[in-house]
């Protein structure tokens, strides 16, 4: 009995062979090498293809994976300026970069002609002081130049010009020192300065310097100051005025612009 059924087991294996034989085997290509499926594997790092015959399983109609398809698909329009989970509001460069715009920049003005000081804040005027020029004799120069420095109870020292040569010095705070109390210098021996001389004001009589009341040159001052940057501030000034016989003098941090015309 078992030469029978192994003569029925080699009948059958043949009768297989020969059908399979028979039979026409076919291979569906992939529609384009390029189309096949790339499956990451998060767990290793490596990346398998898949022939385009195969599925992922979970796969949409397109072979991909859900993770590869969510990739792919387009992000959603943003508004410019809208806050999205992944990026700041985008500000234009114009209104970035742009400089603050202020008007707070002094500069003075003297008219020779007119016998007036014009203080301005950028364009507008904020004050305006009646001043003594210098006379036909020892005129005012009129040009561009900057304040650089203030001085509080200044001392006089006679200039080497002829007209001083018969003058003696006079200390900070002398009632008849020439200079007042207080003095703007910005192209010495030519300065801005208060006088001893108030009914001097509005006339054509100085050594060619610019005299104004003491009341006006320390108000003036105390402004210049302020504009400068200096930390010398109101206060400061008074303090040092109570005390007239003590010269001090400030450089300013920021020159104040002054022309004369």
């Amino acid at each position: 009995m078992q030469a029978r059924f192994g003569g029925v087991s080699r009948m059958l294996v043949l009768t297989a062979v020969t059908w399979i034989t028979g039979c026409e085997v076919r291979t569906v290509p992939a529609a384009d090498s390029t189309a096949a499926a790339r499956h990451t594997d998060t767990v290793a790092g490596t990346v398998t293809t898949i022939p385009g015959t195969q599925r992922v399983v979970g796969a949409p109609d397109s072979g991909a994976s859900d993770s590869a398809a969510s990739a792919a698909a387009p992000a959603p329009p943003v508004t410019p300026g809208e806050a999205t989970d992944s990026a700041p509001p985008v500000i234009p460069s114009e209104a970035r970069d742009a400089p603050a715009v202020s008007d707070s920049v002094m500069h003075l003005e003297v008219d020779v002609a007119a016998r007036r000081l014009h203080v301005f804040q950028g364009e507008r005027e904020t004050a305006t002081y009646p001043v003594a020029v210098g006379s036909t004799q020892w005129p005012t120069e009129r040009g561009t130049w900057t304040i650089k420095q203030v001085i509080i109870n200044p001392a006089w020292v006679p200039p080497d010009q002829s007209w001083a040569d018969e003058s003696e010095p006079k200390a900070p705070g002398a009632p008849d020192n020439p200079l007042g109390r207080a003095q703007l210098v910005y192209d010495p021996p030519r300065t801005i300065h208060g006088t001893d001389k108030p009914k001097s004001i509005g006339t054509a009589t100085s050594h060619g310097s610019i005299r104004m009341t003491n009341a006006s040159i320390v108000r003036l001052a105390k402004a210049v100051l302020a504009a400068s940057g200096s930390t010398r501030d109101a206060a400061w000034v008074d303090r040092a005025l109570a005390n007239p016989h003590t010269r001090q003098a400030v450089d300013l941090p920021h020159p104040v612009p002054i022309v004369v015309r």
